[in-house]
């Protein structure tokens, strides 16, 4: 299987809406499996995702309720915060075994390098040259699967938690990113109680559809590393 562009919108959204320790054992796996399912049954059109995601937005951005009730996420709406470099430098660990840099997901944390929330869709001209110049390097990164329910996949979200302690706002989209694994092989599903990592090309690669961002990052020519 591998994920299109509507599947991968209703992913991220389901991912931001929140992912409490209760939702991630009931809500969180039945919205995971429904929406694989639809994929290999079903094909999206664009104007139902459309309207789903302008219902999304609708409720983000018309709040029914006080401010200080609604969730963070529609808070960074109605108060963005002001962008501003908090890491002008950065320098990382090489993997000399896979000649590879050693990432994590907080290295390119937007809200920790540029104080952004929301994230913009000229997100990419704000970033620190350190940031861009990794754009086509070949890292290394862990983190966990987002659920497949296949034995082995092409394709797959990799998240930077698996969300059992996640009780507050939901994922943020520099907390995930597309893996693409080299063409003619299949990565295996890893539970999300295991971490894994893998190997590849990083890719700044912005995806949005209607002023809503479902993408920032990815990773393409993946390997997994031999645990």
């Amino acid at each position: 299987m591998r994920l299109n562009k509507h599947l991968s919108i209703k992913i991220f959204i389901a991912l931001a809406s929140g992912c409490g320790a209760a939702q991630q054992n009931s809500e969180y796996h039945a919205v995971s499996k429904t929406l694989v399912t639809r994929s290999d049954t079903t094909t999206s059109t664009e104007d139902q995702t459309v309207e789903s995601l302008s219902e999304t937005q609708t409720l983000m951005s018309v709040p029914a309720e006080p401010l200080s009730e609604l969730p963070a996420s529609a808070l960074a709406l109605a108060n963005p915060r002001q962008i501003e470099l908090l890491v002008p430098t950065k320098a990382w660990a090489i993997d000399r075994q896979n000649d590879a840099i050693r990432l994590t997901f907080e290295d390119f944390n937007l809200l920790s390098v540029l104080n952004m929330e929301p994230v913009t869709e000229d997100a990419v001209s704000h970033m620190p040259e350190w940031l861009r110049s990794l754009d086509g390097k070949r890292v290394r990164l862990r983190g966990y699967m987002y659920p497949t329910y296949e034995s082995e996949v092409e394709q797959f979200i990799m998240l930077r938690d698996n969300l059992e302690c996640c009780f507050g706002p939901g994922a943020k989209i520099y907390d995930n990113l597309m893996v693409d694994m080299k063409p003619g092989t299949k990565a295996k599903y890893v539970n999300m109680r295991e971490s894994l990592e893998v190997v590849g090309r990083f890719r700044i690669d912005l995806k949005a559809e209607r002023g809503y961002i479902y993408g920032l990052y990815r990773i393409e020519d993946a390997t997994m590393v031999k645990r």
